[in-house]
């Protein structure tokens, strides 16, 4: 409810909840604070956005803690609604996401390590007439975490008809400029903005099928200097060994 996310103490919350909030205050995080809302900044881009995945994750953590989440989840998620009916069907997906998450791949040596887990469904090359130059990582659970390949700062964290929801991340590494593309993520699961710093193995997304997708999975590639749309400077993660996936 948009009177729970930004505060009660909003003058034009009342009744359901819905109240009549300008799309600015339901994101503003110092308007969320004087009106007592749960509404929460969860990926740190300056604003509590609740139709952001990591907004909406932390400010719902938030809200149940201080429901006594800790002491009863049933009462703590029922007191959202009031529905036992709702209680069953959270708790249900809540233990079927837990029984689904894909972990995070383990941080190796060399100069790149595995973005994501999964198999490799697509490799690097040739494809349906054109060069595909990138890896295609396949789901390996229900959601799973995409990774920084290497430290470096976040160049691009945007919506691409292509793409969809993409990161590109650029590295110097041992003198040599790189940057490796993210794409298709889950809508709304960017962690990370424009300029912002990221080290190896952090996570910065969850694997999805935005943009030109036919399917859950990571598209991966590595540019040698800047991203550009010639495709002449990608390079084949795998059979160049710069990506070493075990």
């Amino acid at each position: 409810m948009p009177c729970t996310w930004v505060g009660w103490q909003d003058p034009t919350c009342s009744g359901n909840g819905k109240g009549n909030i300008s799309e600015s205050n339901k994101k503003s995080i110092s308007y969320i604070s004087r009106m007592g809302g749960y509404g929460t900044d969860g990926n740190n881009d300056g604003e509590a956005d609740m139709w952001n995945i990591w907004d909406a994750v932390f400010s719902s953590a938030h809200l149940l803690k201080d429901n006594g989440f800790l002491e009863d989840k049933r009462k703590a998620i029922y007191s959202y609604n009031h529905s036992n009916a709702y209680v069953d069907e959270v708790v249900h997906y809540a233990e079927l996401f837990a029984s689904n998450t894909g972990g995070t791949p383990e941080v190796t040596k060399g100069k790149f390590m595995r973005p994501s887990l999964g198999p490799i469904t697509s490799p690097f090359g040739p494809r349906w007439g054109k060069l595909h130059a990138g890896i295609d990582i396949g789901s390996n659970a229900s959601t799973d975490p995409i990774v920084a390949s290497a430290d470096g700062v976040v160049v691009r964290s945007y919506t691409s008809s292509s793409y969809g929801e993409c990161i590109m991340i650029k590295h110097n590494i041992e003198g040599e400029t790189y940057t490796t593309v993210y794409a298709h993520m889950v809508t709304g699961s960017r962690r990370v903005q424009t300029g912002q710093t990221v080290q190896k193995g952090q996570v910065i997304g969850i694997k999805g099928t935005t943009g030109s997708s036919t399917g859950v999975h990571l598209h991966f590639e590595i540019r040698k200097g800047d991203w550009s749309t010639n495709k002449s400077n990608a390079i084949d993660p795998i059979g160049s060994g710069l990506l070493q996936l075990d």
